[in-house]
Order: structure tokens, then C-alpha cells, then sequence
């Protein structure tokens, strides 16, 4: 077997373990994201680098009033970005 093997072999377990302990919970994964529209306490967001996907329907924890542009960062304890909530208001 190869250096180059064996390393990819360690990396996509490693991955694979790191990938099992996030979904485990217990760790908060974050996102950056621009505010798109925001209405009734929930906002829709684009992914800074991704300004194709909005992500809709985030509430905001942030006690504080968003408006579109505003930067944020997206929080989930599950590392799934479906099951995410703004957290912080950049």
C-alpha cells in the first residue's frame, strides 16, 4: 500500500468520526449568512460564497431587529443547516 492510500484511507475515517461526534450533539456548527428578507420574526438568508440558495424560515435569536444585508451568523447543534436559527447579529 501507497503513502498516498493510506493517508486517504486515515482522512475519510477521521472524517467519518468527526462527521458521527457532530451529529451526536454537543458542538455548535456555524454558518455566515446575509439577510435576504426578514418578516414576523423569521428571515430568509443567503450563505456568504453561495448567493444562489436562500435558506427560508430562520427564526432569530438575536433580540435584535435585522434588516436585508445585515451579515449573520446561523447557528445548529444537530450541524444540519435545515435545523439552524440566527444566533448573532454581525
Amino acid at each position: 500500500m501507497k503513502a498516498e492510500e493510506l493517508y486517504e484511507i486515515i482522512r475519510i475515517e477521521v472524517e467519518k468520526q468527526v462527521e458521527q461526534k457532530l451529529k451526536s450533539g454537543g458542538y455548535v456548527k456555524s454558518w455566515i449568512a446575509i439577510i435576504s428578507s426578514v418578516s414576523s420574526g423569521v428571515a430568509a438568508v443567503t450563505l456568504i460564497g453561495d448567493n444562489t440558495n436562500i435558506i427560508p424560515n430562520l427564526k432569530n435569536k438575536t433580540n435584535t431587529t435585522l434588516n436585508i444585508g445585515d451579515v449573520v451568523y446561523l447557528h445548529s447543534t444537530t450541524s444540519q443547516l435545515s435545523n439552524s436559527y440566527i444566533a448573532i447579529k454581525k
